[in-house]
């Protein structure tokens, strides 16, 4: 992960109480403006931070915490969430920022009330929530045992199911996507529910 360079770990915000304390390294990836306030973000009184070493090899932090309207459906993907008094990026904005090499100073609110990244503006609503564009089609999924499997094929000179250009220059977000892990699947609009991957995908689109 340290060698990659360009890698965001996840952490989990939460209002139970099998989470607790966020460690110094953990707010030490706040958002400084003091402006995202004014969004009135979710917040939550617990977090859940990575594993030490991972978030150490890691530059950068975002939250998976998901918002559901009440009747159980996601339609909105806030940008910043609030804990423990200090603002965290979503795993989405926390992407964009590693892609277009932003620093966390970087990032505020506009004049409009939109999201500021450097000198772009990005639409959301009055509490710094994107309203999602999920796409018809999913994102590809490419499975860790395939590429695994692809990896030995290279290194005994067999041919790779999986081939280095299918990710070079891409955002690979890593998570669960088995029909067994009902714990990340999301409802959304289009019906059913999918892998929470899926949606971090759509509103870094």
């Amino acid at each position: 992960v340290a060698a990659h360079g360009n890698v965001v770990c996840a952490t989990y915000m939460s209002d139970q109480d099998d989470a607790g304390l966020l460690p110094n390294t953990v707010e030490a990836k706040s958002l400084p403006d003091p402006s995202l306030k004014q969004w009135h973000p979710a917040a939550y009184p617990n977090g859940v931070p990575p594993y030490p070493k991972l978030l150490a090899a890691c530059n950068g932090l975002g939250v998976v915490t998901h918002l559901t309207d009440p009747d159980g459906v996601m339609r909105h993907y806030g940008l910043v969430v609030k804990c423990q008094g200090k603002i965290y990026p979503s795993l989405a904005l926390a992407m964009a920022m590693r892609q277009d090499n932003l620093s966390s100073e970087s990032i505020g609110v506009a004049p409009g009330g939109g999201c500021l990244l450097d000198d772009r503006v990005v639409p959301v609503t009055a509490h710094g929530e994107l309203l999602l564009d999920f796409p018809g089609r999913l994102h590809r999924v490419i499975s860790a045992a395939d590429l695994l499997l692809s990896l030995k094929a290279r290194l005994e000179g067999d041919e790779p199911e999986i081939l280095p250009e299918d990710l070079a220059g891409k955002v690979v977000i890593v998570g669960s996507t088995a029909t067994g892990v009902q714990a990340d699947r999301i409802a959304t609009p289009l019906g059913g529910a999918v892998p929470g991957v899926h949606v971090h995908a759509a509103a870094l689109d």
